[in-house]
This record gives C-alpha cells, sequence and structure tokens, in this order.
C-alpha cells in the first residue's frame, strides 16, 4: 500500500470517530479533469490541487463563451478557458463551481433546500474571491454583473445565488425569503481563521498572517516552524474540507442544529486529547481554546474559582508567549468580539504576576537550584501575604528548557489546598502520558495542537482533573461576565451542565476544526516508533550541527539539558527538547568583525528568509539564485533578555511532527525521506548565511 493511502486510511480513521454517527464524504479519487490544460492549472494552485481528489463533477474547459462556469445537460462542468493562465484565479473558479455543483447535488429536487444550496454557494464564492490579491479579484470583475458587487468585493446575497442559480439550472426565481448564511459554507482557508483573534488572519496580498504562517497549503516553502506557527498540510486541508462538506449537509438538509454540530464535534475532539494523554473522562476534562495563550486566562478562570486574591507565579513568559504575561494577570491580550485589548476580564479579582526567568542576563541558563530557589521564594511571598497561588511549571519553552522540575514541585506540596499547579506544555514536546500522570496527580494542563503537532495556527485546550470540578458554580459566575472567552459547548460536559445560564454565545467551528488539523497530524505521527524516531532525529541535528559548525553568521546555542533524573524525561521527551536548534544570526560589523543582529534585524531576516528575494540581493550565480527564491519559514526570533546590550536574539530551525511522519510514510524509502529533510534544513540555513553575507543589500530591499 502506498505511503498516500495509508496516510488516508489514518484520517479516515480519524474523521470516523470525530463525526460519528454522521458519515463523511469519501473521496472520490475518479478522474475528474478532462482537460490536461486544467489539470495544469489547478496543480500551480495548492489549495485547489489538495482538494482535486474530493471534487465530485467532472470538469472541463468551456468553449469560446461569457459564462465564468456553468454545467451542461449530460452533469459537466465547463470554466471559462479566459483564465487558464491565472491559476489562483482558475482555482478559486473552479472550487466555487464544485462547491455549487456538491450542495445542488445533495440538495436534491426539493426547491427550499435548493435555495439554501445557492445561498451556501453564494456565500462560499464571494468569499473564496474576497481573499484574492486586488489584481485577480479585479480580473473576476469581469466575469460577473456588476449588481452582484459591492465595490471590488461580490456580495454573498440573493443576487449572487440568483445568479448561481442560472449557471446550473433554468433561471427561476428563488423561493421565499433569502436562507440565512451559515459559517460552514465559507471556505476552508476563512473557517481556519474564524473564531480566534487577528494573529491568525492572513492579508490578501501576501497570503500569510504576522507569524508567516498560511491558512491554505505551502509547498513550495521549506517548513521548520512548529515552535510558532506552520501552514496547513495539503492532505489536512482536504480533510478538513471533507469534515465541513459532511457538517454542512446535515446541517442545510437534514435538520442537525449548528449548535448540536458544534457541540458534537468538540465532544468528540475531547475525546480524543483525553485518550491522547492516556486519561479517561472520570479523571479530567477539556476546555476548548482559540490558542494557547487563551488556555492561560482559562487557567486563571479555574484558579479563581477557589478565590479571588491570586498570585501567579510564571516561568521564563518571555520564552513562552508574547501576550502570556498579561494574560496570566487575566487581562484581554487581543482586541475582538467581546474583548478590549488591555481591560481586565474580571474586575473583582485581584491578580498579582511574578516571573522568574530561566536565564541570567547574558542569557545563560541559570543553574537549577538558582531557578528552584527563586520560585519557592515567589511560592512563599504569595502565600505569605494570604494569596492563594498558581504555579506554572514550563514543559518546554520555545527555546526547548523545562523547568522547574516536576519533582521539585512535589517536594513544595504542590499542588495543594492552597496551590495550583499548572503545566504550559502548550509546545507539545513532552509525551502525553507523562504530561496525563501529572494531570492525573491534580496539575491543570495548557496544550496546544498548533506547535510541535504542526496543526494549523493556533489551537489551545485546558486539561482539568476531575478534583477542580468542585470550583464550578464560581467559574461559572466568573464565566458569565466573559462568556465569549470559552462558550459552554468547548467544556467537557461535568462543567457544561453548570454553565446554563450563562448568556447565548454562538461559538465559531474554527477552532474545533484548527484542533482536527492537529488530531490528523497527531494520528500520523503516532505511526513513528520511538526507535526509528530517534534515529531520524539524531542523523538530522547530527547533519544541521555539522552545518551550524561551518556557518560565519550563524552560531548555534547549546541545546538544554536533559535531566534523566526527572521522571518526564523519558520516550520522546529524551530528545524533544533538543528538536529546538536555535542559533544567534551575525551581520559584518566591517574591517572583517561581526556584530549580533538585535530584534529588529532578527525580525527582518526571519520575513525575508520566508520569503522569494529574487532580485534583491544583488548579482548572484545560479546556485545562489536558486537559493534567494526559495522560501524558509522558521521560527520567529525570541529575544532571551529583552532590551540587554549586546541583543540576545536568537532564531530557531524546529523539528514537528510532520518530520516524523513523513519518514515513517514513506516505510522502506524512509531513509530517502529523511535525505529530503535534511537538505531542506540546510537550504534555510544555507539561505541565512546568504542574506546575512549581503546584508546591506537585504535590508533596503
Amino acid at each position: 500500500m502506498s505511503a498516500s493511502a495509508i496516510r488516508q486510511e489514518i484520517i479516515a480513521a480519524l474523521l470516523n470517530r470525530l463525526l460519528a454517527p454522521v458519515a463523511p464524504p469519501e473521496r472520490t479519487n475518479d478522474e475528474c479533469i478532462f482537460n490536461p490544460a486544467l489539470a495544469r492549472a489547478l496543480a500551480l494552485d495548492p489549495a485547489a490541487s489538495a482538494l482535486v481528489g474530493d471534487m465530485p463533477t467532472p470538469i472541463a474547459v468551456d468553449a469560446a463563451s461569457p459564462d465564468l462556469f456553468r454545467l451542461t445537460e449530460r452533469g459537466t462542468l465547463l470554466v471559462s478557458p479566459a483564465l487558464l493562465a491565472r491559476p489562483r484565479v482558475i482555482g478559486v473558479v473552479t472550487r466555487w463551481a464544485q462547491e455549487t455543483a456538491f450542495l445542488t447535488k445533495a440538495a436534491g429536487a426539493d426547491r427550499a433546500a435548493g435555495d439554501c444550496a445557492f445561498a451556501a454557494a453564494a456565500l462560499h464564492g464571494a468569499t473564496l474571491i474576497a481573499r484574492l490579491p486586488d489584481r485577480d479579484r479585479a480580473e473576476l470583475h469581469y466575469w460577473l454583473p456588476d449588481p452582484l458587487w459591492r465595490g471590488d468585493c461580490l456580495k454573498a446575497g440573493r443576487e449572487t445565488a440568483q445568479w448561481l442559480a442560472g449557471r446550473f439550472r433554468d433561471a427561476v426565481t428563488l423561493a421565499g425569503s433569502f436562507p440565512a448564511p451559515c459559517e460552514l459554507a465559507l471556505p476552508m482557508e476563512a473557517l481556519l481563521e474564524a473564531g480566534g483573534d487577528d494573529r491568525i488572519v492572513t492579508a490578501s496580498q501576501t497570503g500569510m498572517n504576522r507569524y508567516g504562517a498560511t491558512s491554505r497549503p505551502r509547498p513550495e516553502a521549506v517548513h521548520f516552524s512548529s515552535s510558532t506557527a506552520s501552514s496547513v498540510s495539503d492532505y489536512a486541508f482536504a480533510a478538513l474540507d471533507r469534515l465541513r462538506r459532511s457538517l454542512l449537509v446535515e446541517v442545510l438538509f437534514r435538520g442537525l442544529s449548528l449548535d448540536a454540530a458544534l457541540r458534537s464535534l468538540a465532544d468528540a475532539i475531547a475525546r480524543e486529547l483525553l485518550a491522547m494523554h492516556d486519561l479517561g473522562p472520570e479523571e479530567a476534562d477539556v476546555v476548548l481554546a482559540p490558542s494557547g495563550t487563551d488556555a492561560e486566562l482559562l487557567a486563571v478562570l479555574v484558579a479563581l474559582g477557589a478565590g479571588e486574591r491570586l498570585a501567579n507565579i510564571l516561568i521564563a513568559p518571555e520564552e513562552t508567549g508574547r501576550s502570556v504575561k498579561v494574560a496570566a494577570a487575566g487581562i484581554a491580550f487581543h482586541d475582538g468580539g467581546a474583548f478590549v485589548k488591555g481591560a481586565p476580564l474580571w474586575p473583582d479579582a485581584d491578580i498579582s504576576v511574578v516571573s522568574v526567568s530561566v536565564r541570567d542576563p547574558r542569557a545563560a541558563l541559570r543553574p537549577r537550584a538558582e531557578v528552584e530557589s527563586a520560585v519557592k521564594a515567589a511560592l512563599d511571598e504569595g502565600l505569605g501575604v494570604g494569596r492563594r497561588v498558581l504555579l506554572h511549571v514550563v514543559l518546554g519553552s520555545k527555546t526547548g528548557v523545562s523547568a522547574p522540575p516536576p519533582d521539585f514541585v512535589l517536594r513544595l506540596g504542590a499542588p495543594g489546598e492552597r496551590v495550583d499547579v499548572v503545566a504550559d506544555s502548550c509546545q507539545g514536546r513532552i509525551a502525553g502520558p507523562t504530561l496525563g500522570a501529572y494531570v492525573r496527580a491534580g496539575w491543570m494542563a495548557q496544550i496546544s495542537g498548533s506547535k510541535f503537532f504542526t496543526g494549523p495556527p493556533f489551537s489551545g485546550a485546558l486539561l482539568i482533573p476531575a478534583r477542580l470540578r468542585v470550583r464550578r458554580a464560581e467559574v461559572a459566575r466568573r464565566l458569565a461576565q466573559t462568556p465569549a472567552l470559552a462558550p459552554p459547548n468547548f467544556w467537557s460536559s461535568p462543567w457544561r451542565e453548570a454553565f446554563a445560564d450563562i448568556p447565548s454565545v454562538t461559538p465559531s467551528f474554527g477552532p474545533l476544526l484548527r484542533w482536527t488539523g492537529a488530531l490528523i497530524e497527531a494520528a500520523l505521527f503516532r505511526e513513528a516508533s520511538l526507535e526509528s524516531a530517534t534515529r531520524a532525529f539524531e542523523a538530522f541535528c547530527s547533519a544541521l550541527r555539522g552545518r551550524l559548525a561551518d556557518c560565519r553568521y550563524l552560531i548555534e546555542l547549546d541545546p538544554p539539558h536533559v535531566d534523566d533524573d526527572n521522571p518526564g524525561a523519558r520516550d520522546f521527551q529524551r530528545f524533544a527538547g533538543s528538536s529546538i536548534i536555535c542559533f544567534a544570526p551575525f551581520a559584518s560589523g566591517g574591517a572583517g568583525a561581526r556584530r549580533r543582529l538585535d530584534a529588529a534585524e532578527s525580525e527582518l531576516l526571519f520575513r525575508c528568509l520566508n520569503a522569494d528575494l529574487t532580485g534583491r540581493l544583488g548579482p548572484l550565480d545560479p546556485v545562489e539564485q536558486a537559493l534567494a527564491a526559495q522560501p524558509c519559514h522558521i521560527g520567529q526570533p525570541v529575544d532571551l533578555t529583552p532590551g540587554a546590550t549586546p541583543p540576545n536574539v536568537i532564531l530557531r530551525l524546529v523539528i514537528g511532527a510532520r518530520f516524523f511522519s513523513a519518514i515513517a510514510m514513506a516505510g522502506a524509502r524512509g531513509d530517502a525521506a529523511l535525505d529530503a529533510e535534511i537538505a531542506d534544513a540546510i537550504r534555510a540555513l544555507d539561505k541565512a548565511e546568504l542574506i546575512l553575507s549581503r546584508w546591506d543589500a537585504a535590508r533596503v530591499a
């Protein structure tokens, strides 16, 4: 069986679990494109290419026709030949036509259902077109009548639905009132950005969010960015779209309410997360969140369920998340929905925040005893002034550091009557059963599917030990003040039952689909044996460290120490801490000297690596030209000692779940897959060296 077939079997099994009793549509795997030029054009648009295997309706290129697309009497979709030279445009047009064909077929002969199908298809197409760059959107304006437009955007209303009806059946007037739009009718890339904050919204001109990731497949780039954010894989994108269409059909045509669909999917994801951590529903609960930083707000909320005065002890917040320190104080860290950035979510709560650094002023790791002493002092101070304490334990920071050790936390007597413990394991670089054991011991745990597991950005969750259910009434009182933080349907049922009086909030499927993408990657990762994963990891690190040793402008930082006495340092955790390869970037300082890049310059280097720099670095030989053109997405810069002089900013090349699953899925050709991964990573380092060797040109390009 081929690697692709094995992958699809694993994905199908997961979707069947998540959607039971709703059956996901199967991949057609039938030939649906009946024109070689169209096939070539669609292959150049990664999103359309990912979905080709699920396109249900035969499609070909039309004659010289004024129609953008139409359905023939024999059931073939025809698209205009005028757009074949514009892959992104023809990709959007093909997806819109196929979505309309799928929905009208699912609606059957019922007139009202047909109207719902055209309304949903109108929203789908209008959203796809709105996401195009300006030039492409303007080109489509030629093909669609003026009454369908509002400014430069296609309207998703009755006029567009009526226009679609004319392409798919006799031009009849849509009956009744116009159906309300359904979020599940949105194209997948829009849904993957829904229900979060502005960090994950991509710009139409670049297709990227502020972290350099995309919400559609990006196979043209080299990807080693999982400590920050990853672009969605092509197979996950296609599987998520199958799930979306399954739910959409159930909601539009089979009587399933949006609320029930969302609750069912959320519960299924929670079951998967508990199973991933070897936990049962009697041992722990799950609350889903848009991101790992939102999971910090949830940990504060649960801690406040036992008292209003709280001391929140953070470990190395500069190495966990840019907004974690804000969220730790119970303050909104972004604008959007019911949130106003900088506003306290619970004004009656008294929350103090103490940060314990794991590094000294020169960015060297502090001795373990020194970190432990600082944590104990902060704990004693908080308890001494009558506060409850929420103590964080970082199980893998942005640079792979973990602190303080779990055995030290146990010696402190935590968790206890006045101390809650929460593991920040959002990097996901710890074995699931190991983390589950901490939850079983009474810890909360913050997790994310968008770091190691390389799910779409962002997804978060909080695992809550069952013994904290006694706080449900007080948590419900506070959640009623900020219901948009985590709608009741995102909580496990033992908590949801206590939230009956909370104001109704319509949640988004976005966080659930992002989590599903992460679960797909996690399911594939589980196919990699520990032995083969370790062997591949060691070979990869040896090759990368060998290349870094020869670099002129990139200096590697030593990997963090893994303590074999730590009960958490077993299985995958033995090498996970070193899966983030950190290096400091330098540029020429004149007269043969080098100087360390500061934070702003490191951010510019990060963006240059992720872009096509053709023509921007001056004269290059053919090999250098290929390097300059290659987008390389790596981990964002981290300022280890903000404000320090000289600067201590590092970049990261990061191994994620897809590295291991790509090699495992290759079977007998795993060595070839490993060689390909190593070559890609070395290309990223080589491009960084090329840019830094021409830093003056890169800065003004």
